[in-house]
């Protein structure tokens, strides 16, 4: 447990040591009629549908040609950092089975100014994960990316 809070410390202290130094730009006052970097990001946000909450429903996974497998899901979606990212956590059980996790998956929504893009960076328990690309259409955001088999959206 010292060891972890120790851990834990130096890589705070490393954070703060060096984000002055790798991101001069970022500590200096925007010009008059100039928009912040953070203000930038939570505009581009705002502008997403409200997915904060926690949801329940249903859904269903398709992995190789067989028939989908129907799953039981909660997603929980929180906001940080003054509106710049969304956490979310999704929790997938098998219709079937209850007690069978068919996906536990976490992602981290935000937008990147510079490259003008949303960013999808998603994790799960397995070890699988990627950074996506996500756009608004027609008042949804969509991400997703290319598979051997096809696409996943």
């Amino acid at each position: 447990m010292l060891r972890a809070k120790i851990l834990i410390g130096a890589v705070g202290l490393l954070v703060a040591l060096s984000a002055p130094a790798s991101h001069p730009a970022e500590s200096q006052e925007p010009e008059a009629g100039e928009t912040s970097s953070a203000e930038e990001v939570r505009q581009a946000m705002a502008a997403l549908p409200d997915f904060e909450g926690r949801w329940k429903g249903e859904g269903w996974i398709r992995r190789g040609p067989q028939e989908p497998h129907p799953f039981l899901s909660e997603e929980i979606v929180e906001t940080r950092l003054d509106g710049q990212i969304l956490l979310i956590e999704g929790i997938h059980h098998s219709k079937e089975d209850p007690s069978r996790k068919v996906l536990h998956a976490f992602a981290v929504l935000s937008y990147d100014p510079e490259a003008d893009r949303y960013r999808f960076r998603s994790h799960t328990a397995e070890g699988r994960g990627g950074d996506f690309k996500g756009r608004l259409e027609d008042g949804a955001f969509i991400w997703g990316h290319e598979v051997p088999a096809g696409q996943i959206r």
